[in-house]
């Protein structure tokens, strides 16, 4: 795995790099300026990108717009000392796969760059609550279909998509299908914010 830091602190990168002392696995590499990170974004093949959003030679959010154009099998996962929900959704609209916060756990950011590898999206536990609370659609909220609620409560009560084709008697891709239009409706760009979106205001029941 070849990870890129994009971090113009010195300390910060050292402690990043000192996360991956033992990985025989990960070759580490940092860059202090968006110029920097691109050079070598031109001549490596990066599986993870994590970026501050504060550089400076230019802004964070707009290097995710390129990366996300021109290198979009490389993993973005912002590190921002700032856990604010407005610019974790701005990020995420971007372009980038994680959001974490300069003031949490270290194990955060290995689980984050853990969940992107694996295709996933990656927020903390609170961060993902208020994410999902601005997407959420108000009044009344949208209007699901009888599968769509049953997709979704199985959705969060932790089932996965195989389980819930074989309980609801579908296809997978009948689930599948639910699920986007799920999250549309609910104006959320994950699985994750989807479900938290709905536990917060019962939308599914």
């Amino acid at each position: 795995m070849e990870i890129l830091i994009i971090e113009d602190h010195p300390i910060v990168v050292s402690g990043c790099r000192q996360l991956f002392a033992d990985r025989a696995d990960v070759t580490f590499h940092d860059a202090a300026t968006l110029a920097e990170g691109r050079r070598i974004l031109k001549d490596r093949a990066l599986d993870v990108v994590v970026i501050d959003l504060h550089l400076p030679d230019g802004s964070g959010i707009d290097f995710i717009r390129e990366m996300s154009r021109r290198w979009p099998r490389t993993k973005i996962i912002v590190f921002s000392v700032a856990e604010e929900a407005p610019m974790a959704m701005q990020a995420i609209d971007c372009g980038a796969h994680g959001f974490v916060s300069k003031n949490g756990r270290s194990a955060d950011l290995l689980s984050a760059i853990e969940a992107v590898c694996r295709g996933e999206s990656w927020l903390s536990d609170e961060l993902l609550q208020r994410v999902a609370l601005m997407r959420a659609v108000p009044d009344k909220g949208p209007r699901l279909t009888k599968r769509e609620k049953n997709v979704l409560k199985l959705l969060t009560a932790g089932r996965h998509q195989s389980e819930i084709a074989k309980d609801l008697n579908i296809s997978t891709k009948s689930v599948a299908t639910d699920c986007l239009s799920i999250r549309q409706k609910l104006n959320a760009r994950t699985t994750a914010e989807m479900i938290a979106i709905a536990v917060k205001t019962n939308v599914g029941d």
